[in-house]
């Protein structure tokens, strides 16, 4: 079950990423047909998102403190 929902959130978190490039194109056509020069946008986050693997020494070190 839990994997379904992780199934599920990374297709909706990769919808709102495909949008987001979408939107930014269509503002770039908007700004071009305008005759203003291309708006600059903040840098999306990476996708997919890079899932961080646990290290053994911190587990280790950390359960004993």
């Amino acid at each position: 079950m839990l994997t379904r929902q992780l199934w599920a959130r990374d297709d909706v978190i990769q919808e709102v990423y495909a949008q987001a490039i979408a939107a930014r194109l269509l503002v770039h056509e908007l700004d071009a047909s305008d005759g203003r020069p291309p708006r600059q946008f903040e840098p999306l986050p990476s996708y997919p998102v890079l899932s961080c693997q646990p290290n053994p020494l911190t587990l280790c070190l950390t359960s004993r403190i």
